[in-house]
């Protein structure tokens, strides 16, 4: 079973400058790529979670599930530059979702949700995330 989730998201630039050059030698303005993550929080004595499909804002993504260390910094806050930690305990461990866009059609149409669906163990989950948090935003070098 699922104890808790947690969603996070932030703008990633590619290298310092936020143009580009086109062959034409016309300046246009980089897009930066959202980086969203998604934590699992399960108990310790239970199967690792299996991921089956997630979709967000309507799109599909694949995802990697990844144990985290005891300790994790997942990034600081945008609005109040506070960090966030997510801690494992001697019963209950986090697992991050790194998430891949798919490029096929969705069948879910929402804008404001994430959907998870998988198992642990041979009990089956569906999650409806709609709360993000956003981070500071990074850049790529």
């Amino acid at each position: 079973m699922i104890l808790s989730s947690r969603s996070f998201f932030k703008q990633s630039f590619a290298g310092a400058r936020l143009t580009t050059v086109d062959s034409n030698g016309n300046e246009t303005e980089k897009a930066p790529d959202t980086i969203r993550t998604l934590f699992l929080k399960v108990e310790k004595s239970q199967d690792i979670p299996v991921i089956d499909s997630v979709f967000v804002h309507g799109k599909l993504y694949k995802a990697s599930l990844l144990p985290m260390e005891k300790e994790g910094f997942v990034g600081r806050t945008r609005f109040d530059n506070q960090p966030v930690y997510l801690k494992n305990t001697s019963r209950q461990v986090w697992f991050a979702l790194q998430l891949v866009p798919l490029d096929v059609p969705s069948a879910y149409q929402s804008d404001k949700k994430i959907f998870v669906k998988g198992s642990v163990g041979k009990q089956p989950f569906r999650l409806a995330i709609s709360n993000e948090t956003e981070l500071l935003p990074d850049v790529r070098m």
